[in-house]
């Protein structure tokens, strides 16, 4: 037999809820007009019988913040002159090549960082171009490259020109280096 009335379970935030919404509707802010008089100056000058924007207006302040801006875009004033627009090689002393140089070599953008040259200098001293053994070493390996990876960073930093490498290498990498180009 079903029992009646036991169809849902009571939720304990059920309570919660009713407590919530009864607290906002008796809020002491229920009435707009009522956020505008806590301040005291603004008590003393507030006239219950104007609207919110007219006992603003006749305290001093600003009511409509983006009436001075039009809807497209821009002032609505006309006799506002703006700067030419400037370029941005000006504004950021960026060089005319485009090359922004750092302070020290690691500051450099380079197409393999100084930390990634390191890395694979080592793997190369220890392993040369197997990549599967360079991989199944953790000890060098600590980022746990794969093999594919560790393969594709060896050929970026074989490409590299002499200006870009930046770490020491031995003769055997020297060596590779010069098979692979």
């Amino acid at each position: 037999m079903v029992k009646k009335g036991r169809n849902k379970k009571a939720r304990s935030s059920s309570r919660q809820n009713k407590a919530l919404k009864s607290s906002f509707a008796n809020a002491k802010f229920k009435n707009p007009n009522a956020l505008f008089r806590t301040n005291s100056a603004v008590k003393d000058n507030w006239q219950a019988d104007k609207s919110p924007l007219q006992n603003l207006a006749a305290m001093g302040l600003k009511t409509g913040l983006n009436d001075d801006i039009k809807k497209p875009g821009g002032l609505n004033s006309t006799n506002t002159t703006f700067a030419p627009a400037a370029k941005a090689i000006e504004l950021f002393d960026i060089p005319a090549d485009g090359k922004i140089k750092g302070h020290t070599k690691r500051d450099v953008m380079l197409p393999v960082s100084v930390d990634d040259q390191t890395y694979i200098v080592a793997l190369l001293k220890k392993h040369g171009t197997n990549y599967t053994k360079a991989f199944r070493d953790t000890k060098l390996n600590n980022m746990q490259h794969t093999s594919t990876k560790l393969e594709n960073l060896a050929n970026k930093f074989f490409a590299l020109t002499d200006k870009e490498v930046v770490v020491e290498m031995g003769a055997k990498v020297e060596k590779l280096r010069a098979d692979a180009a």
